[in-house]
């Protein structure tokens, strides 16, 4: 299948359908292959060209997604985690993009895109894993429940209109609990909220 310009072509590595339906259901993303074997995914990249590769870790299990990883050069994978395995496990085996298997489409397309743009996406739950990791579960506090999954949104650099579509919110609700976040962590803007977040290694410095 050839991709128009500008969309993103996608091989996807699972043994159902979650992932194609999901991407179906996205703009400028298109599933360019897909196949059932992690051992079949170096091979299949060369033959559809993707740029992403999205592995359904759940029916595949982690050993052979891992194992797939290893030997992935170019593009970037984004990892459809369960709760089983630490994130930071998970990055260090090569993956750039972890949501959780359940995620809703919106949220899949996030990840695809920051990951083929260069980036990373961890969802909410994965980055306040990896966050408990790395600070000994200290965490910033002072903050509600909702108001630390915007945080975690915030630090994927997604847009207030994304983070409201993920979290099936109005933009205004997410304009006011992103306001909430700044006076609590006496910031002024998304820019600080970064830069806050690459101190306190809630996000990787790029």
């Amino acid at each position: 299948m050839t991709a128009p310009p500008g969309e993103i072509r996608v091989l996807v590595n699972e043994r159902e359908s979650v992932v194609r339906s999901a991407i179906a259901r996205l703009g400028g993303i298109v599933c360019a292959g897909a196949v059932g074997d992690p051992a079949d995914v170096v091979g299949a990249v060369a033959a559809t060209g993707a740029r992403v590769v999205v592995y359904d870790e759940a029916g595949l299990g982690h050993q052979a997604v891992s194992e797939s990883l290893a030997g992935l050069v170019a593009p970037r994978a984004v990892v459809l985690a369960g709760d089983g395995v630490p994130p930071a496990r998970h990055l260090a085996g090569g993956a750039f993009g972890l949501v959780p298997r359940t995620a809703a489409p919106a949220e899949l397309g996030l990840a695809i895109r920051a990951v083929a743009g260069g980036g990373m996406y961890l969802a909410a739950d994965h980055a306040g894993r990896l966050l408990e990791t790395l600070t000994g579960g200290s965490g910033v506090r002072g903050l509600t429940l909702r108001q630390h999954e915007v945080l975690d949104l915030l630090a994927t650099g997604a847009s207030n209109a994304e983070i409201a579509s993920v979290l099936s919110v109005s933009e205004k609700t997410v304009k006011s609990h992103v306001s909430g976040i700044l006076n609590r962590l006496n910031l002024r803007n998304r820019t600080q909220v970064l830069a806050y977040l690459m101190s306190c290694e809630r996000i990787p410095v790029r």
